[in-house]
């Protein structure tokens, strides 16, 4: 039987920090979801999660190897990917694709940040769920996911930030597959070096 792994998430303080400055000079009074994007690394003990890790780079412009963008939360169409340009200008201004990471895989991610703490509170997680699941499956579908494996790593963040007292409230979203018969193997598993062996 095959199951999803769960994920833990790690910020680093500088991810809050590059949200106070997106904040106050791109993104303002917005509360349209955009891009970011996280790093995954696989945990050696099945005790221990794997983390999700968030920076300061994790705003930077968030394009897949496929080059498709992320879709907005109030997107017509459930298997749209386009992203409004006026967001995809203002996170690209200044920003630069970050390098890949040795022994970490990068994963796109959607941050929706709101301007209160009522907002934050009153959010309804239920249809952001059902909006990244979505996201996935058409991934799937279309084929998407099999060129870009991290497509099927999707993550959303909500945050409420006080830039004042600098005091965040977050929330992840990781979204999994739940078929109606559990995902099974059609083979037995192997090691990577045997599996990727030039080997007759």
């Amino acid at each position: 039987m095959i199951r999803f792994a769960p994920l833990q998430s790690c910020v680093d303080a500088s991810f809050w920090s590059e949200l106070g400055e997106h904040k106050l000079h791109a993104l303002r009074l917005s509360e349209a979801p955009v891009e970011i994007h996280g790093w995954i690394g696989p945990s050696r003990y099945s005790e221990v999660p794997s983390q999700l890790q968030l920076d300061s780079e994790s705003f930077a412009a968030s394009v897949s190897s496929s080059g498709s963008q992320q879709e907005s939360l109030s997107s017509s169409s459930p298997c749209s990917t386009a992203a409004p340009e006026d967001q995809k200008q203002a996170l690209a201004a200044g920003c630069e694709h970050s390098q890949a990471r040795a022994g970490l895989h990068k994963v796109p991610g959607t941050l929706l940040n709101t301007n209160t703490l009522q907002g934050f509170k009153t959010l309804d997680r239920q249809l952001i769920l059902r909006q990244a699941a979505t996201q996935v499956w058409c991934d799937i579908l279309s084929g998407a996911a099999e060129q870009d494996p991290a497509r099927l790593c999707r993550f959303w963040l909500t945050a409420h930030g006080d830039l004042k007292h600098f005091h965040f409230h977050y929330w992840f979203a990781f979204p999994a597959l739940k078929p109606p018969v559990p995902f099974t193997s059609a083979a037995e598993a192997l090691p990577l070096s045997k599996a990727l062996s030039t080997d007759a």
